[in-house]
């Protein structure tokens, strides 16, 4: 059994050894002789690191997270569209100015619904009486 000196910290060890069993150094045997394998290195040489893995469990979370923050989004959009609001553009009349543009021919179409009475004027407008 062959013992070497650690050359940073001047440990003695076995030269089966690949670390220093006192500072952790990593050893590289070469003739005989003893260098540390940070001895090859620039003090300026970053480390790596592994990168950041997310497991698999999270990602399928975070989907289903995400498609009903989606979903939700789309039904209440859904909901609140006024579907039964009356168009932009929709001009309010009068029953008896709607009669009035009757009479004059000033009406290209009327539909009645109960009490409801919505159509198109002659110039392209939409109405509505009130």
């Amino acid at each position: 059994m062959n013992t070497n000196v650690c050359p940073k910290c001047n440990e003695s060890f076995d030269q089966s050894k690949k670390f220093c069993g006192k500072c952790g150094v990593p050893l590289v045997m070469g003739n005989d002789n003893v260098e540390t394998e940070s001895s090859t290195l620039s003090p300026n040489t970053a480390k790596l690191e592994a990168p950041l893995v997310v497991p698999k469990s999270h990602k399928t979370k975070r989907n289903i997270a995400l498609w009903l923050v989606v979903s939700l989004i789309f039904i209440i959009a859904i909901v609140c569209y006024p579907f039964n609001h009356p168009k932009t553009g929709q001009e309010s009349l009068i029953f008896s100015d709607f009669i009035s543009y009757v009479e004059k021919g000033q009406v290209r179409e009327v539909t009645i619904q109960g009490e409801n009475i919505t159509g198109i004027l002659a110039t392209g407008k939409r109405f509505k009486t009130s």
